[in-house]
């Protein structure tokens, strides 16, 4: 067999591995997803769809600096895959490194190779997130705009964005009146919101990807 045609038998099986192990990953076999991606990685070291989903299950498994490791590696093997970036910003972002994350949130949006047709959403979910972290509501309330342009019915978007506008319209009444802050603090969502009630309560870096970009791998 000539090393041409070895070469690629190898890149075959190792996509196998890894889509196998994506699949894995989406009814949350961490362990089994685990043992795909390596094999994948052994037979193919430069293949950046692997440790990116290798990097999201260490993630899961709460072995973060792995998990930085491997999404880093992605986007170095691949900086032209809107999907690795987009799984190194959500990551970043839910482990409080905002800026840094916001940076490839943006490349995710910017890049059109690999992009899922759920990109636009998680990016700019994680961004709203990231920006409501550094305590900057009014680029928050421009990814609520964007957010409504992309999915216009979703409720939770009209309501984030006219909570934005409040705090920015009464910044000078938090300063000054306490009940005026107590309101304004977090959000109060009508139990009738949808999927996102609760996202400046709690970042769910899982359910972002899981919603929005592995049914699609």
């Amino acid at each position: 067999m000539s090393h041409a045609k070895c070469q690629k038998r190898i890149k075959k099986s190792a996509t196998a591995l890894t889509a196998k192990g994506a699949r894995l990953i989406d009814h949350r076999r961490f362990t089994a997803a685990l043992r795909y991606l390596n094999q994948a990685l052994k037979l193919e070291p430069d293949n950046s769809r692997a440790p990116r989903f290798r990097g999201l299950v260490y993630r899961e498994r709460r072995q973060f600096n792995r998990a930085k490791r491997d999404l880093i590696q992605a986007v170095n093997l691949n900086p032209d895959s809107s999907a690795n970036h987009l799984f190194l910003g959500v990551f970043l972002v839910d482990r409080f490194a905002s800026r840094w994350g916001l940076y490839h949130l943006e490349q995710a949006l910017t890049l059109t190779a690999d992009r899922y047709d759920g990109t636009e959403n998680c990016a700019h979910l994680a961004r709203l997130y990231a920006y409501h972290q550094l305590e900057e509501d009014i680029p928050a309330r421009a990814v609520c705009r964007e957010l409504l342009k992309v999915d216009p019915r979703e409720p939770c978007h009209h309501c984030l964005h006219n909570w934005l506008t409040l705090r920015i319209s009464c910044h000078a009444a938090l300063q000054t009146d306490s009940q005026t802050r107590h309101l304004l603090a977090q959000p109060t969502f009508s139990g009738q919101c949808g999927d996102w009630p609760g996202l400046f309560c709690h970042f769910d870096a899982w359910r972002l990807i899981s919603v929005y970009v592995i049914p699609q791998t």
